[in-house]
């Protein structure tokens, strides 16, 4: 495997590693999957990207035919089944992403609010305060 930098803004690259985190991944496998669903959907499309992946070897994915694939891959309960081939089904959501992907919801932002927080670094967020669910539940009425 090659390793390979990536500048990013510094608020880029907090949010992507809580991105990362709610789905119990590293930044790097995020980035890695996120640049493999791209070049997966472009080799459907693009002569030049499929002869390069062909020439590289790099095989399509099992999921890429799949109205599905994608991001949405990063909260499959299906996941691994369906990368090596073994689940043929749709989407389902993961268990445990149900409380942060049930949106909208009353009581979503705090639940969000709290699960990300317990995957970020101690120091407080810039700019961003807890959402006062008082206020968007009044907001709702």
């Amino acid at each position: 495997m090659k390793r390979v930098q990536v500048q990013l803004d510094d608020n880029v690259a907090v949010a992507l590693k809580a991105y990362a985190a709610i789905f119990d991944k590293t930044v790097s496998e995020v980035i890695a999957d996120s640049i493999a669903i791209s070049m997966q959907r472009h080799y459907k499309h693009c002569p030049a990207t499929k002869m390069l992946m062909d020439r590289e070897g790099v095989n399509p994915d099992k999921r890429a035919s799949k109205n599905c694939y994608g991001e949405a891959c990063f909260a499959c309960a299906h996941n691994v089944g369906c990368r090596t081939g073994l689940y043929a089904g749709t989407w389902e959501m993961a268990e445990k992403m149900e409380k942060l992907m049930s949106f909208p919801s009353e009581g979503f932002e705090e639940v969000a609010y709290d699960y990300i927080q317990t995957k970020l670094s101690p120091k407080p967020p810039k700019n961003h305060n807890r959402p006062n669910t008082t206020k968007l539940k009044a907001q709702a009425l």
